[in-house]
């Protein structure tokens, strides 16, 4: 992760303490060389640790307590120095601008009043940022929340009013293994508290190794009967290696999900629900992950709608939400779709959250031409931080409309 954005990363860590020495410790004679020094010793080791991070192999280094460490300490001494820097950097240009024209002597003394009151509101935002991070990394991250979606249809067999489906996403076990493990006994019990009829988890069980999934399948196997399909991050994509490396990780994962957990694992592939008669059934679908480069596209629609009659009701599983307007809507008619993968963005701000520069179905529900979407902001994720949107299992209840 590091690795494929250093040069991010390696400013993210530089350019604060650069600024900061410019506009402030560089113009003050009284300071000896050593306080300068000492002052910029921790933007050093955080650079060293960066590119220690980017030498790693894998996309995610296997001993995950080292990106925790890495985020606590660029939330802790990186992300607060970034915050003042633009507040103060504001200020500066404010004035800056302000000198371009003749100004009265009163106009100067608001220059000078706006530009030491911007460098006391970084002062401010820093320390909020500060709060936020630390909120964000522990309390808000390992909570789990219960969205309770009700959704009408008018092709909806009549014995499947009240159908509940929970739908989990988005898990990255990896996350969870060491203290945060108690998370997921959270999660078991919210899941079980639902009493739901199926349970659908639509992909991301790892970060980037079956492993990690084995070292909660205790917690995982008290979840019911599940039916799943793959997530970018469950293919052999983040491994360093070669592609028989890869392909063994893809296969390993999905033996662990059909053979350790017991789950129903769609691959391009689809299950049928029956009512208590018999009679009435629904559709189960769900395809390999449908992403965009670089992300990963396993998906064959054709294949996994096949044996499914004309007109049925089919729920379709694909992880990825941008599948939805590309490919799902012109080639299936499939009544809901149920995704993750964009985590809602893990923050949301007044509302806005980052995910929606990228993704135009990114959180929540949507619907089109009588078909819908509904996009879970999912459980965990690689970087263990929510701030505004919280982990979350999503309750559905399937109702039939009256046309």
């Amino acid at each position: 992760m590091i690795l494929r954005h250093f040069i991010f990363f390696i400013l993210l860590v530089v350019l604060p303490d650069f600024y900061i020495d410019y506009r402030f410790l560089r113009q003050r004679q009284d300071m000896p060389a050593w306080k300068r020094l000492l002052w910029w010793t921790p933007c050093f080791l955080m650079a060293a640790f960066t590119c220690f991070m980017a030498a790693q192999d894998d996309f995610i280094p296997r001993n995950y307590l080292l990106l925790e460490i890495y985020i606590g300490l660029l939330g802790v001494l990186v992300i607060p120095k970034l915050l003042f820097s633009i507040c103060s950097l504001v200020g500066l240009l404010f004035k800056k601008c302000r000198c371009r024209r003749q100004r009265s002597s009163q106009e100067k003394r608001f220059e000078v009043t706006s530009f030491h009151l911007s460098e006391r509101v970084g002062v401010v935002v820093a320390s909020m940022g500060l709060l936020a991070f630390v909120y964000g990394f522990t309390l808000g991250f390992n909570q789990v929340e219960v969205d309770h979606q009700d959704l009408y249809f008018t092709d909806l067999p009549q014995t499947f009013d009240g159908y509940r489906i929970v739908q989990v996403s988005d898990l990255h076990a990896g996350t969870y293994n060491g203290w945060r493990r108690a998370v997921l006994h959270d999660l078991a019990d919210s899941i079980q508290n639902q009493h739901p009829d199926l349970i659908c988890f639509t992909g991301d069980l790892q970060n980037i190794r079956p492993d990690e999934v084995l070292e909660v399948k205790q917690e995982l196997s008290q979840w019911g009967d599940v039916v799943s399909v793959m997530g970018n991050h469950d293919y052999g994509e983040y491994i360093g290696g070669d592609e028989k490396d890869r392909q063994a990780v893809e296969h390993r994962m999905k033996e662990v999900q059909r053979r350790h957990l017991d789950w129903v694992l769609l691959d391009n592939s689809n299950v049928s629900i029956s009512d208590s008669t018999g009679r009435s059934r629904i559709y189960i679908a769900g395809t390999g992950n449908d992403g965009k480069a670089p992300f990963p596209n396993k998906a064959d629609y054709k294949k996994a709608l096949q044996g499914i009659p004309q007109g049925a009701f089919v729920i379709m599983l694909q992880h990825d939400p941008s599948a939805w307007k590309r490919n799902i809507l012109p080639q299936t008619k499939a009544q809901l779709t149920l995704s993750g993968h964009t985590h809602g963005g893990q923050f949301s701000l007044f509302g806005w959250r980052p995910t929606q520069l990228v993704h135009g179905e990114d959180y929540g529900y949507y619907e089109q031409d009588g078909q819908s979407l509904l996009v879970s902001g999912g459980v965990g994720g690689v970087v263990p931080f929510r701030l505004g949107i919280p982990g979350s299992i999503t309750v559905i209840t399937l109702h039939r409309k009256t046309p």
